[in-house]
């Protein structure tokens, strides 16, 4: 009988400074600089288990689990989405190198608090355990052998059945985040394509217009060349005007029905005039219009993408859904003021085409009162001035034409700066992710460690 009770309390005796060399390991390894805790989820609190155990039982803490758990290897991190934009306006503000330091700070910050957070627990924990496993061998050495085999197996049973669900509730986040991010990949993928697409639409409209403006302008020095022309004519006339002198009496009632015919031309220059204002300050309402309804939208943007960076990741899921159905809708704004634009453009178009046959119009009566009226020097000057007004007014139009399409380009600078601060939110959303990645795995070979031991 007391060779009996002398085993159990030796096996007693021998855990215990089992469990005393496990700490005396620890430590070491924390004096080192190697901590296991210091990846494990502060929420997650590893509580030493208390068996009631009667006076009259002996309670051994039991040995920790042998058995050998292989986790899943994770799915490497998508890699991020490449930047089709090679102009100097798309890239953001900061350069790679400054933003990689900014996360692995944050990360360096957030892995230290949860290290010493745990390191508390632990010592908590370990005191705890120690103090239990003390009282419990000073009250159970009489009933050793009897109840020895019923808590080792009792507490295996539960520990395994947490490993278990622990690896269950990892596994299953680790497929969520993989599906968000995939789903977020999808998204911001479909929306650099539209970004693309709007980009090469914006490229192509400046340069027919460019086009455009070019052939005016060779029109215009066309238009100058022939106005030179006219004025060597009228040069040529005005020498013979003074053979003509005897003729004056005979020609002075043509020359009341030709100022009648210069009246009425008159009269249509302004009303092309009236018309070209009221079209050039309906346009001025519409592109002021359209520059305040970008500016709006761009700072509405840069509001709702400082909120879902300062959120958490399961409230930025659904902002970036609602930024998309928003971004959305301000392209479609974009497209409908753009094609506003263009029947603006249309309308203009159609006014100076106006006004230039209303020029060629008058040219021809110019010519026909050159060659019928040369004695009379008032009338020619009277059509040079009207000539010059119409040239000045080409002059105006064409510098107003050169005033929208800065407009134009400035929207499209604005465009871009929209789409730099996408692409940085995009690459702050996925460094985001990767980092929840790294803290999974991590968390993950933590768990087999302790497995192991």
């Amino acid at each position: 009988m007391t060779e009996t009770q002398c085993e159990p309390e030796d096996m007693l005796l021998t855990q215990h400074g089992g469990v005393e060399e496990k700490q005396s390991k620890e430590e070491e390894d924390n004096a080192e600089g190697f901590d296991e805790s210091a990846f494990l989820p502060t929420d997650v609190v590893f509580e030493p288990e208390v068996v009631a155990v009667e006076t009259v039982e002996t309670v051994e803490p039991a040995p920790q689990s042998t058995s050998l758990v292989t986790a899943e290897p994770l799915a490497p991190p998508a890699a991020p989405l490449a930047n089709d934009y090679s102009s100097s306006e798309d890239q953001p503000v900061y350069s790679e190198a400054e933003f990689q330091l900014a996360v692995e700070a944050k990360l360096s910050k957030a892995i230290k608090e949860a290290k010493a957070e745990a390191e508390a627990e632990a010592e908590k924990a370990v005191k705890a355990a120690k103090a239990e496993t003390e009282k419990a061998v000073n009250l159970a050495k009489a009933e050793m052998d009897k109840q020895m085999e019923d808590v080792i197996v009792l507490q295996e049973q539960e520990f395994e059945e947490k490993t278990t669900e622990l690896k269950a509730t990892i596994a299953a986040k680790d497929k969520e985040i993989q599906s968000v991010r995939a789903e977020q990949d999808a998204v911001l993928e479909e929306m650099l394509v539209k970004l693309d697409l709007f980009e090469k639409d914006t490229a192509v409209k400046i340069k027919a217009k460019d086009d455009e403006l070019s052939e005016v302008k060779e029109a215009l020095l066309m238009k100058e060349k022939v106005l030179s022309a006219v004025n060597t004519q009228l040069a040529d006339h005005h020498n013979n005007l003074k053979e003509l002198m005897g003729k004056n009496s005979e020609l002075e009632e043509k020359n009341v029905e030709l100022e009648s015919s210069l009246k009425t031309i008159e009269e249509a220059l302004k009303e092309s005039e009236v018309e070209n204002e009221k079209l050039e300050k309906t346009h001025a309402d519409e592109v002021a219009v359209l520059k305040e309804k970008r500016v709006k939208a761009v700072e509405k943007m840069q509001e709702e993408m400082t909120k879902a960076a300062e959120s958490q990741f399961a409230e930025a899921n659904k902002h970036f859904f609602k930024l998309k159905s928003e971004f959305t809708a301000k392209s479609e704004e974009v497209a409908r003021l753009n094609k506003t634009v263009e029947t603006l453009k249309a309308s203009l178009s159609t006014a100076e085409k106006k006004s230039a046959t209303l020029a060629d119009v008058h040219t021809s009566e110019v010519a026909k009162l050159q060659k019928q009226l040369s004695d009379l020097s008032a009338a020619e000057a009277e059509g040079v001035r009207a000539s010059k007004n119409i040239i000045e007014e080409l002059r105006v139009k064409l510098s107003n034409n050169d005033k929208i399409v800065k407009d134009l380009e400035s929207a499209r600078d604005a465009s871009c700066l929209s789409l730099g601060k996408v692409m940085a939110e995009k690459e702050k959303m996925a460094k985001e992710n990767d980092e929840l990645q790294s803290v999974c795995e991590e968390l993950m070979e933590l768990v087999e460690k302790h497995d192991l031991k």
